[in-house]
């Protein structure tokens, strides 16, 4: 059985199991960048393949966006993120943007699709990724530390 389908079974809809999802308590501990990265493993096969449905896989990105906020939350904002999780989070920042960004391409194409139907407009999912898109230029981009204190300084005056 795919990873999916004990979190999406076949015979319950996506909108409810999703719903089910966002009940359950999850702790972040040190094996969760395993956990966020067989999300995304699972998540790159089925854009590989397109065996699933587009909303299906809309679905499957959200689900493994949500569990990597958690776990960025934890692991990147609330204390200082050590080597590894910054190398995991950068990595896997960059693969939901750019899945996030084939699947916006995908669905601008598709005239007979209603996201609503799992609980995500086009507009939302466009601000995710645009989202993803800047957090990643925020933290990864080519500009240094010492140049954003020199700008923050100039702007802002002594911090």
């Amino acid at each position: 059985m795919a990873f999916l389908e004990v979190y999406f079974p076949r015979n319950q809809p996506i909108v409810e199991a999703i719903k089910s999802q966002q009940e359950f308590e999850y702790k972040v501990d040190e094996r969760d960048w395993s956990a966020v990265r067989l999300l995304v493993e699972e998540l790159e096969q089925e854009l590989a393949e397109r065996r699933n449905h587009l909303l299906f896989r809309i679905t499957a990105w959200y689900f493994a966006l949500k569990v990597f906020k958690r776990v960025e939350s934890e692991k990147v904002v609330l204390r200082e993120p050590n080597e590894r999780d910054s190398k995991y989070h950068r990595a896997i920042l960059a693969f939901l943007r750019g899945c996030g960004e084939v699947l916006l391409v995908e669905l601008s194409s598709q005239q007979d699709i209603d996201t609503k139907s799992v609980g995500i407009s086009f507009a939302d999912m466009a601000a995710m990724v645009e989202e993803l898109r800047m957090a990643e230029r925020e933290l990864y981009g080519d500009m240094t530390h010492s140049r954003r204190e020199e700008i923050l300084t100039d702007v802002f005056g002594q911090t």
